[in-house]
């Protein structure tokens, strides 16, 4: 069985008769199995492997070629009438065998050609190299997921220069956005480890980016982040934009969701995950001032990702600010009466920037705030707008927030989140995953075996859960429970039979069992 990650789109269930030979799974995200041996399974695919049998539901096929699949049963008496006649169901169209196994013989052989391309631009010296309007794209990651993300970021760069009237200035080439097909890859080219993804502002500008395929909605976030801070740079390329409002608007944009069919793109949707670390903050009397967030504009506060975010958010959708505040946020950049000093950014690279007194000058001037007590009446609209009106409404925001402790070195807060984010509701795969993982450390194994499963169901074919599952069966008393966890490693093994560490990792651990 071979399986790397590349992919493209269609979804088609077909038989060949004759000698038997092996399947082909391709996922939405990406992943294709070669070499295997399929079997339908209700609306979904069961993958037959030595040490067990996963089944993949339809939903994360984008297809599967079955080639020796006779196990259509016909539906209708027309239907049998067809089959007792000779005849097979091949692309929604009743065939003959001949002319069905014609058919799919030709399918096979140009997939197989389209898998071999995929996997060559998989590795970073063969990567697909496209222009759009404004980008120049590098990317590694599969196809179908490139055409997504390629449409998206277009959109986005027309929505935002919508409502801040900018667009790419004449003479400026197009952005390169550099996209990896997964972590080590994007560690290994650009040497940041520890990185979710980074816009380098001054020349040469690029966006460094890698594809999470057990996290789309992350990659699609720090995808919005990113190209957010190049967007703000189209103000002015000469300036530094400041910290705040630069960090919390493009958390603004990053609640943003896209629909691929109509090519829209909706804004100033809720950011749960920050909503919910800012809900904590309330709880324990914590409050930020509108003062305070504005004069500490440079100082790089983790503030600005959370309540920096809701003030833009409540500026945005508040109808006596929403036109004005855009026209600050460009003005920190382009306008004649704002006073910017000198930033050195590298010992050759200068740039301008707005420090905190004259950012609040700035802001007090472009809202119409004549006095002090106007700026706090703001404050107060701004802190009810938080309490009262932004609430978080699914256990994702929960989850996303246990995630961002998690990366802040908090795993108390952490486990305590996904705890609640669980019982709100249901929890993606990844989720679980990194629950079950905490619960661990803390001595909960039962809890965290029962997350593993449940994460091997919704997510079957990521070998990383039958690992972490399997692991944690082998320390236990019980022969059945370690037969099992040798079982899941041998299986994990056999999932992501490429993956040279998790070999290694699998070895590891049956050699100290």
């Amino acid at each position: 069985m071979r399986k790397f990650a590349v992919g493209w789109v269609g979804l088609v269930l077909l038989a060949l008769s004759g000698p038997s030979r092996a399947d082909i799974l391709c996922l939405k995200d990406g992943r294709i199995y070669q070499d295997v041996n399929l079997v339908r399974d209700g609306d979904g695919v069961l993958v037959k492997f030595e040490n067990g049998e996963v089944r993949v539901p339809s939903e994360q096929v984008l297809e599967a070629i079955l080639l020796n699949d006779t196990s259509y049963e016909p539906e209708t008496d027309e239907e049998r009438e067809k089959l007792a006649a000779g005849k097979v169901k091949f692309d929604g169209r009743w065939v003959s065998h001949s002319r069905r196994d014609k058919l799919l013989s030709a399918r096979l052989e140009e997939e197989t050609e389209r898998i071999e391309e995929m996997r060559r631009t998989s590795e970073w010296r063969n990567r697909i190299q496209e222009e759009t309007k404004n980008f120049a794209f590098e990317v590694t990651m599969p196809r179908n997921v490139f055409e997504h993300f390629k449409d998206l970021v277009e959109v986005y760069f027309a929505e935002f220069g919508k409502t801040f009237k900018i667009k790419r200035p004449r003479g400026l080439d197009r952005l390169p956005l550099l996209w990896y097909n997964d972590y080590d890859q994007f560690v290994q080219v650009t040497g940041m480890n520890g990185a979710l993804g980074f816009f380098t502002f001054v020349e040469p500008m690029n966006i460094n980016l890698f594809y999470d395929r057990l996290d789309l909605l992350l990659t699609e976030q720090v995808m919005y982040h990113e190209v957010g801070h190049y967007l703000q740079k189209l103000f002015d390329v000469e300036v530094k934009y400041p910290h705040w409002p630069g960090e919390a608007l493009c958390e603004y944009y990053g609640a943003s969701t896209y629909d691929p069919k109509t090519k829209k793109m909706t804004t100033g949707l809720i950011q749960e995950g920050r909503l919910t670390e800012i809900k904590y903050d309330i709880s324990r009397g914590k409050w930020i001032g509108v003062k305070e967030m504005i004069l500490g504009c440079q100082d790089r506060n983790y503030e600005d990702y959370t309540w920096g975010w809701s003030f833009v958010h409540y500026m945005m959708n508040h109808p006596k600010y929403s036109k004005k505040f855009p026209k600050f946020v460009t003005a920190v950049s382009k306008a004649k009466d704002i006073k910017r000093v000198r930033m050195q950014i590298t010992p050759k690279v200068a740039l301008k920037t707005v420090e905190g007194e004259e950012m609040l000058r700035a802001f007090m001037k472009y809202m119409g705030i004549k006095k002090e007590s106007e700026l706090e009446e703001i404050e107060k609209g701004w802190h009810e707008y938080v309490d009262k009106e932004l609430v978080v409404s699914s256990s994702q925001g929960l989850a996303e927030a246990a995630v961002s402790n998690l990366r802040r070195g908090r795993p108390k807060k952490a486990l305590r989140l996904f705890g609640e984010a669980v019982e709100a509701g249901s929890c993606r795969a990844i989720d679980l995953h990194r629950y079950a993982k905490l619960l661990a450390t803390e001595g909960e194994a039962e809890k965290a075996i029962e997350l593993w499963r449940e994460a091997m169901t919704m997510d079957p074919l990521t070998a990383e859960y039958y690992v972490s599952c399997g692991a944690q069966l082998l320390r236990r008393e019980s022969s059945k429970d370690r037969e099992e966890g040798r079982r899941l490693l041998l299986l994990s093994r056999e999932i992501n039979s490429d993956d040279s560490s998790l070999d290694r990792r699998v070895t590891r651990l049956l050699d100290e069992d």
